[in-house]
């Protein structure tokens, strides 16, 4: 018998995912300057691992406090890309539109990417990182990944390229708020040298986080034919 609801709401991991989005958004609402709220928003992003480990030791994994990880997570990425936002029209207002649309389509494909991840568990009973389900509710439907994207995804993200996406969705927007913070170097030189920050990371970023969108994109595609082979099945019927 599963336990009840209000039990799992103060689940020890879950009471830490709570307490990410809270730190994360105050940290965001007392206008700390970009260096700093990227630094807080990094060790808060950081203890990500932290929530699972206690699930696991505490024996008090759930659904919920899976799903709520993930929240958590995109909710501090978003938090990030709009304090880039705010940085990059403070510094180059010219340049403001197309910064902004940029921002916030990462975010719009970051939340489209969860809802379709936990949809697809949800109706398929198998995990969106790959591996089997205990149930299917979908019988029969099979994501069909590339064998690029079956690469990220192999093993749930512990694969090279998995691992290279993963760093480039956190430390993209990290990088940019670090630069657009500092155009010359001299707030951001206390974390980094500015050359390493703009020639070595932020590529590097940059192009795990293209990594993660490609698989993004398999995701919510693979989603939108479950949707529609789940539609047929209510025709059928």
């Amino acid at each position: 018998m599963p336990p009840p609801l209000s039990k799992v709401l103060l689940y020890t991991p879950n009471l830490l995912g709570y307490s990410r989005i809270v730190a994360g958004l105050t940290a965001f609402m007392l206008g700390l300057d970009g260096v700093r709220f990227a630094m807080v928003n990094s060790l808060l992003i950081l203890t990500d691992w932290l929530d699972g480990f206690l699930a696991v030791r505490l024996r008090q994994k759930s659904i919920f406090g899976a799903t709520l990880d993930v929240v958590a997570d995109i909710f501090l990425r978003s938090l990030l890309w709009f304090r880039f936002t705010l940085d990059v029209i403070a510094t180059y207002w010219s340049l403001r539109f197309i910064f902004t649309a940029i921002s916030l389509s990462i975010i719009s494909l970051e939340w489209s990417c969860c809802v379709a991840s936990q949809m697809t568990a949800a109706y398929t009973g198998r995990p969106w990182k790959g591996g089997q389900g205990q149930q299917s509710a979908a019988e029969g439907f099979t994501p069909t990944y590339s064998p690029f994207v079956k690469r990220v995804l192999d093993n749930g993200l512990k694969s090279p390229l998995g691992a290279w996406a993963v760093i480039g969705l956190y430390g993209t927007p990290v990088c940019g708020l670090l630069v657009a913070t500092s155009p010359d170097g001299h707030a951001a030189a206390a974390v980094l040298p500015h050359w390493v920050l703009t020639s070595i990371l932020l590529p590097f970023c940059i192009t795990g986080r293209v990594i993660a969108f490609v698989a993004e994109l398999a995701i919510i595609h693979s989603w939108m034919r479950l949707v529609v082979l789940m539609q047929d099945f209510d025709w059928a019927e």
